[in-house]
């Protein structure tokens, strides 16, 4: 059996700061089956933590949260996450917290099957 994938930017790499909670754009999955949510974060700075949790939505309107939840981040790091029964669109939620002037530099990419 072929199956079909299509990788999907969720969060194209880039610094944020300072902390705060940030969304990305709703996206349209409902014809997949499964997934791996792909994070790079590059840098942190000292003292700096990123929480990513996945949302799921039926009509990319209400979100409802912790479909899925990755292991905090403190430092810089890779992370591979697999994620099934996820609706009809999913998107992230992005938490940057930490003291001082928390800094993150990451990205985070959909790899979807069939």
């Amino acid at each position: 059996m072929d199956r079909k994938t299509e990788v999907i930017t969720m969060d194209a790499s880039a610094t944020v700061t300072p902390a705060g909670t940030s969304y990305s754009s709703g996206q349209l999955v409902g014809s997949y089956i499964e997934a791996l949510i792909l994070v790079n974060a590059t840098a942190l700075t000292a003292g700096t933590t990123l929480d990513i949790t996945i949302e799921t939505s039926s009509d990319d309107t209400t979100y409802y949260p912790a479909l899925s939840t990755l292991t905090q981040m403190t430092t810089a790091t890779t992370q591979i996450k697999a994620i099934t029964n996820f609706g009809k669109y999913i998107r992230t939620k992005k938490v940057v917290a930490g003291t001082g002037t928390p800094s993150v530099t990451f990205s985070i990419t959909g790899v979807f099957k069939t």
